[in-house]
């Protein structure tokens, strides 16, 4: 005669395979958790250096003189309060005629939004925003402390200092849930320069 399941058993059975379902469930909430962290790492890191990227390409473009400079207003803005920097590039193939050519500039916004902008519009133009493009996703974060962002202009040199970009800028860096990532991850130093053809003015 077979003898069945005592209860005892039984719930020794069931509490078993609690304990491997439960096990499973961890394994997978941990390893999508390790994988969403990643995957936000790694789209920070398209966005870092894409805006580096067309960064690099207004400046090495820009055209002007020693007396018309074609870099212009780099540094900090008060009234934006934003990091901005101003520049020329000739649209039409006329380099020796300015009046027809256009400015790009890029915005760096420390309101707390994250924006990184790109204007473009009639060298004539004010600073009003004309035709934004947004290249930061609102990711971008001055980490303040002993690595505040700043970016200065000297001997043909565009420095940007301590960019980084974070997923959600308003709330507090986690390297799974809400990483940050800065050029020192692209293998580029904490300054990033960038070189130019062209004079700038201040």
């Amino acid at each position: 005669m077979k003898k069945g399941l005592t209860l005892v058993e039984l719930i020794i059975a069931i509490s078993l395979l609690g304990v491997v379902v439960l096990g499973a469930i961890s394994i997978d909430s941990f390893g999508r958790g390790l994988f969403s962290g990643t995957d936000k790492r790694t789209t920070l890191l398209n966005e870092l250096s894409l805006t580096l990227d067309n960064i690099a390409k207004d400046i090495q473009i820009a055209i002007g003189d020693i007396n018309d400079p074609g870099i212009k207003n780099v540094g900090y803005d008060g009234g934006s309060n934003a990091w901005r920097m101003r520049m020329r590039q000739d649209v039409n193939g006329t380099p020796e005629n300015y009046a027809d050519d256009k400015y790009v500039a890029w915005f760096f916004y420390l309101d707390g939004s994250g924006r990184i902008m790109r204007d473009s519009g009639p060298v004539s133009g004010d600073w009003a925003l004309v035709d934004p493009e947004q290249f930061s996703s609102y990711s971008f974060i001055d980490l303040g402390g002993a690595q505040p962002f700043s970016i200065s202009y000297s001997n043909g040199v565009v420095e940007i200092n301590n960019l980084a970009l974070r997923y959600d800028p308003a709330e507090v860096d986690d390297p799974r849930l809400n990483p940050t990532v800065t050029t020192t991850d692209l293998g580029a130093a904490q300054t990033v320069l960038f070189s130019s053809n062209t004079q700038s003015l201040n």
